[in-house]
């Protein structure tokens, strides 16, 4: 927080709310960054330090308060115009970090589309749960992935069958609320560089896959597109996928059919015991 002001600003709109005090301080009249004993002074105890250069300072509650955030607060004032189901509170997915808001409605799209919330999306540890989590909740359609991570700091982050957005980049005018036109504008636009480009691209609901820009596959089955997303996360990070983890018959030929299988083997490679993309 830039300012007392801005945090009580924030207070007041009930996004900060008072969690503590601090127990130390620093010197405003030395113009030095080193903390000072606090202690208290007068009949009403009222916090203070001492200074060589002004003595006796009292220092205000306002000036020692510690805020934390209203999660709840913040993520109802996110969603507030993204018609998200009145009955369906945020579903708390990583505690602190991620949260599932629901599906929300989009103008000039016909199907609702689900929502999450994260912080900290440029901490590699903090993607690394979030990746986690959506691989234990597969989904056959694209969600977002809304966050308050700066865009400067998501140039390389992504994220099978999401598509991650900055909120800065579609938040209304008058304060933390996504506009839904934005939004719905910004879905519609090409997906980032960094998660085309290549050989092996993936669309944000894992139904097509594009193989060195010219091949193209199509998949309908939810299990056909979750052994696509792990074939391809695999690729990405320079892996392969153990049979048994892909498909619990071991059989791709079975799962893809065997018109689809003939075409699709022709980019995987197989060492016996992991299946890898092969471009």
């Amino acid at each position: 927080m830039e300012s007392l002001a801005e945090a009580e600003a924030l207070a007041v709109c009930g996004v900060l709310v008072q969690a503590g005090h601090e127990v130390v301080a620093t010197s405003n009249d030395d113009h030095e960054d080193a903390p000072v004993t606090l202690f208290q002074q007068g009949d009403f105890g009222r916090t203070a330090y001492y200074s060589p250069s002004a003595g006796t300072v009292e220092v205000p509650d306002a000036g020692l308060a510690v805020y934390r955030a209203d999660m709840r607060r913040v993520l109802g004032l996110i969603g507030a115009r993204l018609e998200l189901p009145r009955h369906l509170e945020p579903l708390e997915l990583v505690e602190g970090t991620l949260w599932e808001l629901g599906p929300a409605r989009l103008p000039r799209r016909k199907a609702r589309m689900t929502m999450w919330f994260a912080r900290r999306v440029w901490d590699t540890r903090v993607f690394d749960s979030i990746t986690e989590v959506a691989k234990r909740r597969p989904h056959t359609g694209m969600r977002v992935l809304l966050t308050s991570t700066r865009p400067d700091r998501l140039a390389r982050r992504t994220l099978a069958g999401f598509e991650i957005v900055a909120l800065a980049d579609v938040r209304a005018a008058d304060g933390l609320t996504a506009d839904p036109d934005i939004l719905s504008a910004r879905l519609g636009s090409p997906q980032p560089a960094s998660s085309t480009v290549g050989p092996i691209a993936l669309s944000p609901d894992g139904t097509k896959l594009t193989i060195n820009g010219q091949v193209e596959f199509r998949f309908r089955s939810d299990q056909q597109i979750e052994v696509i997303r792990q074939l391809v996360d695999a690729y990405r990070s320079g892996g392969g996928v153990r049979a048994r983890d892909l498909t619990p018959t071991g059989s791709l030929r079975r799962l893809f059919g065997e018109k689809r299988w003939a075409e699709l083997e022709r980019f995987l490679q197989s060492d016996g015991s992991r299946w890898r993309l092969q471009p």
